[in-house]
């Protein structure tokens, strides 16, 4: 296993070594300032039901959706991204699993207010 600071990316092993050591401790591997103008990971400790990414003025802007694997399911955004004539706010984005996709397929719902958050 590759340790922090060696390698292509940082980021990415800093991802890594969180998704395979989190067995490790009952709490997130890192802390929330990482995510700060970063996305969100796609996969996470089993368990984790949410994480929240939050603007500069802590506004939340996202909230991604994971299984009981930690996996990510998909998630809500609260910005348009500047696109309003094709994203409402808000807009969700879901990720499906099965045989022919086992990395997952993204299916956009960007008109689609009713998400699966409800009003969270």
């Amino acid at each position: 296993m590759k340790t922090v600071g060696t390698g292509i990316s940082k980021g990415k092993e800093i991802y890594k070594n969180y998704k395979y050591n989190s067995y490790r401790s009952s709490e997130l591997f890192l802390p929330n300032e990482y995510y700060d103008g970063k996305k969100l990971p796609s996969q996470v400790m089993p368990g984790i039901k949410y994480l929240p990414k939050y603007d500069e003025i802590g506004n939340i802007k996202q909230i991604k959706m994971y299984d009981d694997y930690g996996r990510q399911i998909g998630w809500v955004d609260y910005t348009n991204h500047g696109y309003s004539s094709n994203h409402t706010i808000p807009h969700w984005h879901e990720v499906r699993y099965d045989e022919q996709y086992i990395k997952g397929i993204i299916i956009d719902h960007r008109t689609d207010i009713n998400t699966p958050l409800g009003n969270k």
